[in-house]
This record gives C-alpha cells, structure tokens and sequence, in this order.
C-alpha cells in the first residue's frame, strides 16, 4: 500500500515538474545548473511556465483519447518462497471475463502472465484487473489509451501484495 502512494506522490510530482509549475519563480531560466547555457553564452531566456502547463494538459487529455491496447501485467516475487497468485480481468463494459489463471511465481521470478491487447479491445476500452494474493486482493482499472502504463503486482519481501501501475 505505501508503495503505490509514493509512486502517486512521485507520479504527481513529476507532472508538476514536467509542466513547469514546480520550477523556481525567477521570470529567466539559464541551461544548465552552472547557469551557462548548452551553447556557453550567458543569455537567458523568458520563462514560458504557464504554455508548458497547457500543453501538458493538452498532451494528457490527447494521451486519453489515443488508443494504445497494449498493457501488460506483470507479476514479480521478492520474497524468499513461492506464492501462488491469482489474476482475473475482465472487460468492464460487458463483464465478460477475458483472462482468469492462478499461477505459482517461484521466489525472485518476474513474469508478464497477460497483456490486454489478447483482448482485442476496440479503441479505448476499459478492463477491470483483480489481483490476488498472500491473503490479500487488489483491482485496477485499466483503460486501453496512451495515457496508461502496465500493471505490476509485487509480492514484497515481507509476504505482502503491493500493486503499481501508470497513469498521466
């Protein structure tokens, strides 16, 4: 469960960044951190923070609306004993389930048990991945679109189930 606030803690800092809000307030910015720029003249240019943000957003919303059915899920063992782990997905809009095995995944082994482009989705569609093990469950909405990443489920070293996953 911590792992996947930090990752969203660094998933959203990173998009700050990116779009430059978490930039220094100064109206010029200088190419480098020695304050030369990449061509050693010592010009700097205006700071253009609030276009950046806007086409962050824009690049977002496009990555949203651009189908991209290829999203793996992967499963990853750190701990020192097999676990057995069950993985199930099924198409949200009709319920229908797509993909529904239980796999043994052998101490520090790290395989890609399905991908969603097996679906053959149609465009951007959204499929509902539940995870199971070590006593515990998960589920992760994945839509089929630029914007998001694969699925990971990882047993910790502890014997735990943590799940990451992307998303811009």
């Amino acid at each position: 469960m911590r792992r996947r606030q930090v990752l969203a803690l660094a998933g959203g800092s990173s998009a700050v960044l990116l779009s430059g809000c978490g930039g220094s307030t100064d109206e010029t910015r200088t190419g480098n951190a020695t304050g030369a720029s990449p061509h050693d003249d010592t010009t700097t240019q205006p700071s253009n923070d609030a276009a950046d943000s806007q086409e962050a957003v824009s690049a977002s919303a496009d990555a949203t609306q651009t189908p991209d059915p290829d999203h793996a899920v992967a499963v990853e063992n750190n701990d020192t004993g097999s676990v057995t782990v069950r993985v199930a997905v099924r198409r949200e809009r009709t319920g229908k389930a797509v993909y529904d095995r239980t796999h043994t995944v052998q101490p520090h082994e790290d395989k890609t048990v399905y991908n969603t482009r097996q679906a053959g989705p149609d465009g951007v569609e959204t499929f509902l991945v539940d995870i199971s093990a070590a006593g515990s469950s998960e589920r992760i909405a994945v839509d089929t679109n630029a914007c998001f990443g694969d699925v990971r489920a990882l047993i910790t070293e502890a014997g735990e189930l943590d799940t990451i996953y992307s998303v811009c």
